[in-house]
């Protein structure tokens, strides 16, 4: 059996290792877009802010490859899929497969700003663009879009002595991770580390002759010699559609990370999975579902067959001081808010909310000390635990000599029940 992955990313070269170890005949091709060895893009960040040194970034050494007798080729792009001849083509080759696998993740949103071309303006998203900031020499900085790996990339700048200023098109800042209350602390504390941040405010020009000079908003005008684009990331769905595989807001797959079209599977930031907390179709692009997918996607193959359950928002930022993370959905996309509690707990150092439904636990947003207690609030969603029988039986769970499980007692004192 044949398998061709496409796509070098968590995603496949976990398919491809995976394969590997639970089966030794299986033939193995990977092919990347990029040139390097599998890395982790959350780690780019930390490099360029010089608290990591390169080879940290790294998650698999061309060593690796060779050693499980994988073969990959780098640089080369897929352009089309031929599913009935079950070819995959590039600019230079085409390659037979048995089995498919989509996992080629996803590309940097460009938004249509004028400048956007000019020398200075990186992207976020891969080490090439991040090897290039890093050798890059400025002094002021903007970083456009406050999702994670903006913010992240803001502190990495900050810590390299730029000016910084953070720009979100949203009313605050990390809009998918939390909702505004917490969102506000955590844009207070960046300014309080010296990084500017601007909510509720458009990019329209970048200006410059040749290199970046200024960014113009619809606000003001910011003079800087370096821009970050952490403006989110698309899928390339014509690639899959090229293959008549079906696809929504990404390509959809059922709960075996099947797509519609035989012998083709998608696993990581090209697949559009079931959000299980609440309940609806989502493509969530972090590396815990792209692992998780990934074995699926390997048993499949193989013919153990295996369902995945569905994919869940779990992220985590750090900078400086500050420690914070957040899992299950933010109060900010649920549309129906009937029998949605929210409970606030603590302070700028140490505050929490827990977003209940029905009782239930469908999402938690921590910053500070209880942000190392999420672990608690996940496992209680998992166990479908009942906050409200819980808060009507606390006097009881507090003894004790309590008959009920020691989690409760855990639960009311991170909830301060």
């Amino acid at each position: 059996m044949r398998v061709v992955i496409v796509g070098n990313g968590i995603a496949g070269a976990n398919v491809a290792f995976g394969l590997r170890q639970k089966n030794s005949k299986t033939e193995i091709l990977v092919l990347s877009a990029e040139n390097y060895p599998v890395y982790d893009p959350c780690t780019l960040p930390y490099f360029v802010g010089e608290e990591i040194s390169k080879d940290v970034v790294f998650v698999k050494q061309l060593s690796d490859y060779q050693k499980q007798n994988i073969e990959v080729v780098f640089d080369e792009k897929v352009l089309s899929i031929d599913s009935k001849q079950k070819t995959v083509n590039t600019s230079i080759h085409q390659y037979p497969y048995d089995e498919l696998v989509l996992a080629y993740g996803g590309d940097l949103f460009v938004p249509p700003i004028d400048g956007i071309n000019l020398l200075g303006v990186f992207g976020g998203k891969s080490l090439t663009h991040t090897e290039e900031l890093d050798k890059h020499s400025g002094r002021r900085a903007v970083v456009i879009g406050s999702g994670a790996i903006g913010v992240e990339f803001a502190v990495a700048l900050k810590l390299k002595k730029y000016e910084v200023t953070l720009i979100e098109l949203c009313d605050w800042i990390l809009p998918t991770m939390f909702d505004k209350k917490p969102a506000d602390i955590l844009k207070q504390l960046l300014e309080s580390n010296g990084i500017r941040v601007l909510t509720k405010e458009k990019v329209l020009t970048i200006e410059g002759k040749t290199k970046v000079s200024a960014v113009i908003t619809d606000q003001r005008k910011i003079t800087c010699d370096t821009i970050i684009m952490a403006t989110g990331v698309v899928v390339d769905k014509a690639l899959a559609q090229s293959a008549d595989v079906a696809v929504d807001h990404a390509i959809l797959v059922n709960t075996q990370m099947q797509t519609n079209v035989s012998d083709i599977y998608a696993c990581g930031d090209c697949a559009e999975t079931l959000d299980i907390c609440a309940d609806q179709m989502c493509v969530y692009q972090l590396k815990h579902n792209a692992i998780a997918q990934a074995k699926i996607v390997v048993q499949n193959i193989l013919g153990e067959k295996d369902v995945y359950p569905g994919s869940y928002q779990y992220a985590r930022i750090h900078f400086f001081d500050t420690h914070a993370a957040s899992f299950g959905t933010t109060l900010n996309l649920i549309d129906n808010r009937d029998d949605i509690e929210v409970i606030d707990r603590g302070a700028e150092d140490d505050f929490l909310r827990v977003i209940l439904k029905r009782g239930k636990i469908i999402g938690a947003q921590a910053i500070g000390k209880s942000a190392y207690g999420l672990w608690i609030l996940m496992n209680a969603m998992w166990k479908q635990d009942d906050i409200h029988e819980i808060r009507k039986n606390w006097e009881e769970i507090n003894k004790i000599d309590s008959p009920f499980p020691w989690e409760y007692r855990k639960l009311g004192e991170l909830l301060k029940l």
